[in-house]
């Protein structure tokens, strides 16, 4: 017969990890898309959790009531979150370069219902999070949300959760120049090949001013612009690695803003 007995500060402990850890399922890529089924994220946080328990340290938590508890369970449900937010924000790149290549190309009225945000969502805005996403888990990089959340307890206590200003200040200072960096780089063939179109459609005015121009250009701006974005198409790889090593620099900015 197989015995197990815990503590009543061993169940403080456990409920800490959950919080932390349940908090960055909610808000971490892959796993908060409405797509996978809230069963299984409630699975994957409880035997996460478990799997951290025996792994981590204890100690005696600082508190005295229930109310000092309860502000510990709340600091680390926090924590959870700006790890998953971190870790997700880097996402948002993508619909930020799909936006901006709809505006260009002439696809800025279509929008598309997303069912797993329940939000309206650009074309390629779509287009680029979905390809991105399946190459991520294709290539196993979701599992280092799972390390980043193991090895937070290393750097983060239970409980001891800290909020540096001045750290705070330069991840957000980092987040927004490679926020716009990492879109830029996405958007670039496109956003080149349409200056080009727009010079030699200038061009043509000056000489042919018969011509109208506004009409052509919308069509040829279409038309060069899905057979650029099917000749980059090869490229989803390294913007996976773009996107994938923005997330790896925030969720560590992340971890230092928190770190006692």
């Amino acid at each position: 017969m197989i015995t197990a007995s815990f503590s009543i500060h061993n169940l403080e402990f456990f409920l800490l990890i959950l919080a932390r850890v349940s908090a960055l399922i909610y808000a971490a890529p892959f796993f908060n898309t409405k797509g996978v089924p809230g069963k299984v994220k409630i699975g994957l946080a409880f035997f996460l959790s478990i799997l951290v328990a025996t792994q981590v340290d204890y100690y005696d938590l600082n508190y005295n009531t229930v109310l000092g508890y309860s502000v510990m369970v709340a600091k680390e449900t926090i924590a959870g979150l700006a790890l998953g937010f971190g870790a997700n924000i880097a996402m948002y790149t993508l619909s930020f370069a799909g936006h901006i290549i709809d505006v260009d190309i002439g696809f800025s009225m279509v929008q598309l219902f997303d069912p797993l945000t329940n939000q309206e969502s650009s074309a390629f805005g779509s287009f680029y999070t979905y390809l991105v996403m399946l190459v991520m888990l294709l290539s196993n990089m979701h599992y280092y949300v799972i390390s980043a959340v193991v090895d937070s307890f290393e750097l983060i206590p239970l409980g001891m959760a800290t909020y540096h200003s001045e750290y705070m200040y330069n991840t957000v200072v980092q987040f927004a120049s490679q926020y716009f960096l990492i879109a830029f780089r996405i958007i670039l063939p496109v956003f080149g090949a349409s200056l080009l179109l727009n010079i030699i459609l200038g061009i043509l005015a000056k000489s042919a001013p018969q011509m109208n121009m506004f009409v052509i250009g919308m069509q040829l701006k279409i038309l060069i612009g899905l057979a650029v974005l099917l000749v980059t198409v090869v490229c989803i790889p390294l913007i996976t690695d773009m996107v994938y090593g923005g997330m790896q620099d925030m969720v560590k900015s992340v971890l230092k803003v928190m770190t006692p």
